[in-house]
């Protein structure tokens, strides 16, 4: 109904910048369809199931700028951008002219990129001192193992018995 109004895209061409103003589009004609009434059941059933799914893509794409303003890696941004066509692959097939084969691609294309440096990725985010499961690390893992309860005796298994019952 125009009361706010969030910053606008940097990149207005960009994907993200498109599924944004394109699902406000969708709302606005919408809200014409039952005369901008606010206040009723068609806006309910209509513009209210719209808002969550709204309110991500304005996320999402502030989100991808503020990764571009600090210089995060575009390889990075490149997975982050194809896990969000998966969110709405209808309208980015439909509308956003991002066929679901081109966005499997991209999907693929940009894991390809990723997974031969995430470990110096992973690395880069200073993340390790809030790491805490096992298998982050071979001193987490073997101090977890460590831990197990082991049981040992002087019990020889006959490999042929289980053979010979078959």
């Amino acid at each position: 109904i125009g009361r706010y109004q969030v910053p606008p895209p940097k990149d207005p061409n960009g994907a993200l910048a498109r599924h944004e103003a394109g699902l406000f589009a969708e709302a606005r004609e919408l809200m014409k369809s039952f005369g901008n009434k606010h206040r009723s059941e068609a806006f309910n059933r209509t513009i209210l199931p719209l808002c969550f799914p709204l309110v991500l893509a304005i996320g999402y794409r502030m989100a991808l700028e503020a990764a571009v303003d600090v210089g995060i890696d575009p390889k990075l941004r490149a997975l982050y951008e194809a896990g969000i066509f998966k969110e709405d692959a209808g309208w980015f097939a439909e509308k956003g002219g991002i066929s679901r084969e081109v966005q499997r691609a991209m999907e693929a294309q940009a894991a390809d990129a990723v997974l031969p440096e995430l470990e110096r990725l992973v690395e880069e985010t200073g993340v390790e001192p809030y790491c805490t499961a096992p298998m982050t690390s071979q001193a987490l893992w073997d101090g977890w193992v460590g831990e197990f309860e082991t049981f040992s005796g002087d019990a020889v298994w006959n490999f042929e018995e289980p053979k010979a019952r078959l």
